[in-house]
């Protein structure tokens, strides 16, 4: 492929930027759809940043909505319903806040969901760094690859450069290459790692009565040339991409399954991977094919919620695929703080 880094070659860095664990998850909701409102609409009265909070309730750290004002704790936990910050933005009561007027549904609505999930905060300092400490510069976005020296295998056992490194790597943390897989494992290994299906009864016995390096390098190039290798590893980069079939509402996108297929076929077509970049980004404005045109459903399958108001959403949310995608970071600090 000239030289490029192919989809192949950069399935480990999809399946590395899209495995966000639960807890990261819900703190990312809190920076999206909660920490916004409350800079917006609560800082100027609720916040480190004045000598005496109004009530004598802050508003920018758990600990703080915990221990509430003098009208006692705002935040419960698992208890939107009980908790006075959830409240007061419901105007359920006599104090009523935004002073300003009511939020909209929506935002109220996500802070609900947040407390329900237990009011997650991002730790204390967040481990955020300045653009140019020393910290940051080593922070692995920022660094450029480096091509490694190859280890020596200390068994002998190691058959290609990848084995050197994985033993060098147990040998570190004092463990041992596994034993090696008989045919029938290996054989279902193969079929699951590369399409997600089971090898037929019958490839499992063929392979079993002649388990060459010879047949298991056929199997593995009949495989990669399957549609299904596409359809398996596809998903993983849709993810990445918050892909669905529906939008704002549970309203369906008519044609989002032209998307789907198209990076089905980026990576059946083992696309280079600048090229993969560039068409989802810019299809519209480059010599390509028109059927690359559906690369644009990257930006447009997010949420595109459809009032004037929302336009903000709607473009935070593609500026955060676009940097969590390419990037392996978040931007979503610049709401806030631009």
């Amino acid at each position: 492929m000239s030289g490029q880094p192919c989809l192949r070659f950069a399935t480990l860095l999809f399946l590395a930027v899209s495995s966000l664990g639960a807890e990261r998850a819900e703190v990312d909701f809190f920076e999206r759809h909660v920490r916004p409102v409350l800079a917006n609409q609560c800082y100027a009265c609720h916040s480190a940043q004045l000598a005496q909070p109004q009530a004598g309730l802050r508003v920018d750290s758990r600990e703080a909505l915990l221990v509430g004002g003098k009208s006692g704790p705002a935040l419960v936990p698992g208890d939107p319903e009980g908790s006075r910050l959830v409240q007061v933005l419901r105007h359920a009561g006599e104090i009523r806040m935004p002073p300003t007027g009511k939020l909209p549904e929506g935002q109220v609505g996500r802070i609900a969901s947040w407390v329900r999930m237990g009011a997650p905060f991002p730790p204390a300092g967040g481990g955020m760094v300045t653009a140019d400490s020393a910290v940051g510069k080593r922070h692995w976005a920022f660094v450029l690859p480096a091509k490694a020296d190859l280890p020596e295998s200390r068994t002998g056992s190691a058959r290609t450069p990848i084995d050197q490194f994985v033993e060098a790597g147990l040998v570190q943390v004092g463990l041992e290459l596994s034993s090696e897989a008989d045919p029938r494992t290996l054989l279902r290994r193969v079929y699951y790692d590369l399409t997600g299906l089971p090898p037929s009864a019958g490839e499992i016995e063929a392979f079993v009565r002649s388990p060459t390096s010879e047949a298991y390098a056929a199997i593995v190039d009949s495989l990669l040339a399957s549609q299904h290798f596409g359809e398996r590893w596809a998903r993983h980069w849709l993810d990445v991409v918050r892909y669905s079939d529906e939008g704002f509402q549970a309203r369906p996108f008519p044609i989002s399954w032209t998307y789907r297929d198209w990076v089905v076929s980026a990576f059946n077509r083992d696309l280079p991977y600048d090229q993969f970049i560039l068409r989802q980004l810019a299809a519209d404005l480059i010599d390509s094919d028109r059927r690359d045109l559906a690369a644009l459903g990257m930006l447009t399958l997010g949420i595109n919620l459809p009032r004037p108001t929302d336009v903000p959403e709607n473009l935070d949310d593609r500026i955060d695929v676009v940097t969590r995608g390419f990037l392996g970071l978040s931007v979503t600090c610049a709401r806030c703080h631009d």
